[in-house]
């Protein structure tokens, strides 16, 4: 049967670093290189005429498969009681009318280490990232409890001071109009002081109020026509935009997922803004436009008014930020910082661009319904 072995072949086979062996059907060794017996610790011709089962577990004909060839993971087992990883590659072969099989075993003992050693550095990072992904989950729920915590304090605040200062002005303006012809003009003087200061905190308060209801008070989103809801606000704001002699042309709007009354508010702010921060002599012009972006809509507001320093487009969102001075353009630095929470909250975003002494554009993007 060996004698259809090719010299050169058995060369060849000789050569090689992987252990090569030919079984008989029986499972006996007919023939083995040197590599085999280096693995197994035995010289190569002591294999010949053992039982392959001896040495490594399993039905070689397993590992050949219907069409007389395929490979598995199999275990060497060494005549010094060591074992050995291999991958077993086995083919059937008919050599002088005989059926035998080739067996090709190579050593992935390295790659067994460097599958264990991969693997456990994926259990650790695992382990870690369970740890971070917990402690990150801690934190974000501490901030979700304490950003509560200080909204229903923002309300709860907000609302009880406001009885006591209404009591202030109220008390101030009654002294002021009974007492009157008995007090100096230094008296009265101060009694101003004292009701300006008092109805500017009344509306700071009233705006504090608007700026923590955005979460305490909000209601679901539900499908919402923008153009009906712009509508109303323009109605709303009739008075003011005739006053300033303005103009406001809409484009047509889309169907969204919304707040309807925190969306008012969002229009209400920016074309309230656009109608305060007018440039002088120049009658302001307003347009709302709104386009899609993906699953949301952009909608834009853009005025002709006296526009935004580049340094500032930040600061303008911030709670309390003002550019100005109470005197030259009234309002408590709120308007915007709702506008961004209101938007926020309805998983969108805002953004503003502007140049100064053309106007600006304040854009927010919203869910598509």
């Amino acid at each position: 049967m060996l004698r259809s072995a090719d010299r050169v072949y058995r060369i060849i086979i000789e050569q090689m670093r992987e252990g090569a062996a030919l079984v008989s059907v029986e499972g006996e060794i007919l023939y083995a290189n040197g590599a085999l017996g280096s693995l197994l610790g035995l010289p190569a011709e002591a294999l010949v005429g053992e039982p392959a089962a001896r040495f490594v577990d399993g039905d070689l004909l397993a590992a050949a498969g219907e069409d007389g060839s395929g490979r598995r993971d199999a275990v060497l087992r060494r005549v010094d009681g060591g074992t050995v990883p291999v991958l077993l590659s086995a083919t059937v072969l008919e050599l002088d009318g005989f059926r035998v099989r080739s067996i090709v075993l190579t050593d992935i003992t390295e790659t067994k280490r460097s599958e264990d050693r991969l693997r456990q550095a994926n259990e650790a990072l695992e382990e870690r990232v369970g740890e971070r992904t917990a402690d990150l989950n801690r934190t974000v729920e501490e901030l979700r409890r304490s950003n509560e915590d200080l909204q229903r304090f923002a309300y709860v605040a907000s609302h009880d001071l406001q009885e006591p200062l209404r009591s202030i002005v109220s008390f101030s303006q009654l002294l002021e109009r009974r007492c009157r012809p008995e007090l100096g003009t230094e008296a009265i003087e101060y009694l101003d002081f004292i009701v300006e200061g008092g109805l500017r905190m009344q509306t700071l308060i009233t705006d504090l109020l608007s700026f923590s209801r955005v979460a305490t008070m909000g209601q679901p989103l539900v499908e919402t026509d923008a153009g009906g809801v712009l509508g109303e606000v323009l109605h709303d704001l009739t008075g003011a935009i005739e006053g300033e002699g303005a103009t406001v042309e809409a484009g047509p709007m889309p169907r969204v997922m919304a707040d309807p009354a925190q969306l008012a508010q969002v229009f209400a702010n920016l074309v309230g803004n656009a109608l305060k921060y007018r440039r002088p002599d120049v009658p302001p012009l307003i347009r709302v436009s709104a386009w899609r972006e993906g699953r949301f809509w952009r909608i834009a507001v853009r005025d002709n008014g006296i526009g935004i320093e580049p340094e500032y487009f930040d600061r303008i969102f911030v709670l309390f930020q003002r550019l100005h001075t109470k005197d030259a353009y009234p309002g408590t630095g709120i308007g915007l910082a709702v506008v961004k929470k209101i938007v926020e909250r309805h998983g969108g975003s805002v953004r503003v661009e502007s140049t100064p002494n053309e106007g600006s554009t304040f854009s927010f993007t919203l869910p598509a319904a």
